[in-house]
């Protein structure tokens, strides 16, 4: 029997300790999916599942979640840490100008001003996003430092002995850069 903990609101809202007779920590979220409205909730949110002791577990990723469990008892699913929100920020900033305007603290009024500042500024901006799928891998990405059709400069590659004019692309076999002051 395997242990599963739950913790943060989903242990509140459907118990902290459970224990199922599973092979991987996939098998044990289906047998809590059982449970109403516990699907909903784990799509709603982000999830650390760590495998073994709270403590000093494994973290597991998506590949992770179907692999068997061996002797390890314990499963901890853990919510992802987030930030209060940006509404937080401007709200507790302009409580803490009023207080320093009351007190006739002007370091207080600095200080709520910042936060409600950031909180309009966190608002009205968004993260830049990062797009994995059209970056290109380092070995992909096309090479200045000399001249050619195509650069192939990976490691491993074989390093052909050219006969006359070459129409091909380099191969760079050593390559350096040196400064110096002028």
């Amino acid at each position: 029997m395997k242990t599963v903990h739950l913790h943060g609101h989903l242990g509140a809202r459907f118990g902290e300790r459970f224990s199922f007779d599973v092979q991987t920590p996939a098998e044990a979220a289906r047998a809590l999916c059982q449970l109403p409205g516990f699907r909903a909730a784990i799509e709603a949110g982000d999830w650390h599942v760590i495998r073994g002791p709270l403590e000093d577990g494994d973290d597991l990723d998506e590949e992770g979640l179907t692999l068997g469990l061996g002797k390890t008892q314990e499963i901890h699913i853990m919510p992802v840490v987030q930030g209060a929100g940006d509404v937080f920020n401007v709200v507790a900033g302009v409580a803490l100008f009023a207080a320093g305007a009351f007190t006739g603290n002007a370091y207080l009024m600095a200080a709520g001003a910042g936060m409600a500042i950031g909180g309009v500024v966190q608002m009205t901006t968004s993260p830049p996003g990062v797009d994995y799928n059209s970056r290109q891998r380092p070995d992909e990405r096309p090479s200045f430092l000399f001249d050619g059709p195509t650069n192939t400069s990976t490691q491993g590659a074989p390093v052909p002995i050219i006969y006359g004019r070459i129409r091909t692309g380099s191969i760079v076999i050593s390559a350096g850069l040196a400064a110096e002051e002028v």
